[in-house]
C-alpha cells in the first residue's frame, strides 16, 4: 500500500503538466493574437489559413506581420489523444527565429566579416568558435554587436504564453574552444544589463578554467583568477567535513570569491540542514557555540568572546540583518547564482562575499592563487 501511494505521489507533478494543457480544441484567432501582443507588444495579422485535418490532429496556419516589417507563421493544433494519458491537447508551433534570421541575414553577414567570425546558426541560438584566449575580445565584441541587432526582435519571454514554453524564445550564443563550451550567454533581462568588459572577463575566466592543467606553456593564466577553490585552513588545520565542500566561488562583478551560507535554516528534508558549513567551522574548529532557532529564521552564535547574530526575515537575500555585539554590520548577501557558473543548489542557500564572511567569524583571510586555497586566521 504504501509503495502505491508513493506512486501515486510522484505521477502527481506528470498529471499536473498534462492537464495544464489539456483542452477541447485548438487556441482561437483571437487567443493567439493576443500572445503574439503579449510577446512583440504588437500583432499585426496578415492571414489565417484554413484548417487541416490529419490522423487524430487539426491544424490552422496564421501568418503575422512583425513592427520590423517580416512575416513569420504560428501553426496552431489540436490533437485528440496524447500524452500518457491520452488527453486532449492544444499546441503551437511557429517559425519566428527562423524568419527573424532570414530578415536580419545581410547583417549578420555584414558582422561576420567584421568580426572573422564564422557561426553556426541553429534559430535560437548560434555558436561561435574561439581560435584562442587572445581571441575572446573579438568575439565578445561580436556577441554585442549581434545583440544590438536582435534584441528589438527578441520576444518578452517573461510572459510565458503557449508561443515559447520552458526555454524557448530565449536566443543563446555559445561560446565554443574546439569541443569545450566556454560560455553560454542567453539574451534575457539579465544579459541586456551587463557591459562588455564584465562579459570577456566571465570568458577569460572560463577559458582559463578549461585550459590551466593543460596549456603545456603556450598561454600563460597565472593573472587569471580561478574560477573555484576547494581548499579551506583554518588556522592552519584543513577543514574537512561529511557535509560540506569547501567550494568558493569567484565572482567578477566583485572581484571577490564568494561562499553558499545558509542562516536561520533547521530543515527535516534534504538529509538534515542546519545553516551551512559556518557552524561546523564555529563549533569544530573555532571552539564556540552556535544556535539556530528555525521559527524566528535566527542565527546566534559565540567565537572568542564575541556574539554574532544574523536575522533572515523571509527567502531573500536582502531581508539577513548581521550584527557584531549588537551592532549592525554593512553586509547583504548576494543571490543563488553568480555569473555564468556559481550556482548554491538550493533556494535557501546565498552567496557571500568571503571579506564578509571572515568578518563574521572574526577572521583574517588570505587567497592564494597558485595553490588554490583559502586561509582563515583568527584575529585573537
Amino acid at each position: 500500500m504504501k509503495n502505491k501511494i508513493i506512486s501515486i505521489i510522484l505521477l502527481l507533478p506528470l498529471l499536473a503538466l498534462t492537464l495544464a494543457g489539456c483542452r477541447d480544441s485548438e487556441y482561437s484567432e483571437s487567443e493567439i493574437t493576443g500572445f503574439v501582443k503579449d510577446e512583440f507588444g504588437y500583432a499585426e495579422l496578415a492571414s489565417a489559413g484554413n484548417q487541416k485535418s490529419f490522423d487524430n490532429r487539426t491544424s490552422t496556419l496564421y501568418t503575422y506581420r512583425t513592427e520590423q516589417g517580416f512575416l513569420f507563421e504560428v501553426d496552431s493544433y489540436f490533437i485528440a489523444s496524447s500524452g500518457v494519458f491520452g488527453l486532449p491537447s492544444a499546441h503551437l508551433d511557429n517559425n519566428y527565429f527562423e524568419a527573424m534570421n532570414d530578415y536580419l541575414e545581410q547583417d549578420i553577414n555584414r558582422l561576420e566579416r567584421k568580426y572573422n567570425a564564422k557561426i553556426s546558426q541553429d534559430e535560437e541560438s548560434i555558436d561561435l568558435e574561439l581560435s584562442s584566449f587572445l581571441d575572446i575580445d573579438k568575439k565578445i565584441n561580436f556577441v554585442f554587436d549581434y545583440y544590438a541587432l536582435v534584441k528589438d526582435c527578441l520576444p518578452d519571454t517573461s510572459k510565458d504564453t503557449p508561443l515559447f514554453s520552458g526555454s524557448s524564445g530565449k536566443m543563446t550564443v555559445n561560446l565554443y574552444s574546439g569541443d569545450n563550451k566556454v560560455l553560454k550567454i542567453c539574451f534575457d533581462e539579465k544579459f541586456s544589463e551587463m557591459t562588455c568588459d564584465y562579459v570577456k572577463e566571465c570568458a577569460r575566466i572560463s577559458y582559463a578554467h578549461i585550459y590551466r592543467d593543460f596549456q603545456n606553456g603556450k598561454e600563460d593564466f597565472s593573472s587569471i583568477p580561478q574560477m573555484y577553490i576547494n581548499r579551506l585552513y583554518i588556522n592552519g588545520e584543513e577543514f574537512t567535513s561529511e557535509e560540506y565542500e569547501s567550494e568558493f566561488v569567484y565572482d567578477v562583478a566583485s572581484g571577490e570569491y564568494c561562499i553558499p551560507v545558509g542562516y536561520g535554516l533547521h530543515l527535516e528534508y534534504n538529509g538534515g540542514v542546519d545553516d551551512y558549513m559556518q557552524r561546523e567551522i564555529v563549533t569544530n574548529y573555532l571552539g564556540g557555540s552556535y544556535r539556530v532557532d528555525s521559527k524566528t529564521r535566527t542565527s546566534e552564535y559565540t567565537v572568542g568572546g564575541n556574539k554574532y547574530k544574523v536575522i533572515m526575515k523571509e527567502d531573500n537575500p536582502e531581508s539577513a540583518k548581521f550584527y557584531i555585539n549588537g551592532k549592525k554590520q554593512d553586509i547583504q548577501l548576494l543571490g543563488n547564482e553568480l555569473d555564468f557558473w556559481g550556482s548554491t543548489g538550493a533556494t535557501y542557500f546565498y552567496y557571500m562575499k568571503l571579506s564578509d564572511y571572515a568578518e563574521m567569524l572574526g577572521m583574517d583571510y588570505i587567497v592564494d592563487q597558485s595553490e588554490g586555497a583559502v586561509y582563515l586566521t583568527s584575529r585573537n
